[in-house]
């Protein structure tokens, strides 16, 4: 596919609710992160020609990615993965290590 500033604002706001879910405690709140979860998932993978088992797995790699390091590492291991997702699903994307 090709690349577009919506779609990479689109990753952004699933890669966002995807740390807000590792982070959320049980309860209202957390069944509250995973709705809105579903909801962007959802939207991506019915918005752009991108398979939908790529945009889960990157969801998969930044929950793992947030839940297994320190803030400060995890940020800068999940901008890499921003980044190497882009590269992946669209064609013409430059990414920015």
């Amino acid at each position: 596919m090709e690349y577009s500033a919506a779609f990479e604002t689109d990753i952004e706001d699933l890669e966002r609710v995807v740390v807000e879910l590792v982070e959320a405690d049980e309860g209202q709140e957390s069944d509250a992160v995973h709705r809105d979860y579903l909801v962007v998932l959802d939207h991506v993978i019915n918005t752009y020609p991108v398979p939908a088992a790529a945009v889960r797995s990157h969801a998969e790699r930044v929950a793992a990615i947030r839940d297994n390091n320190d803030p400060g590492t995890a940020s800068k291991r999940v901008a890499t993965q921003h980044e190497v997702f882009l590269d992946e699903v669209c064609d013409d994307y430059e990414p920015v290590f």
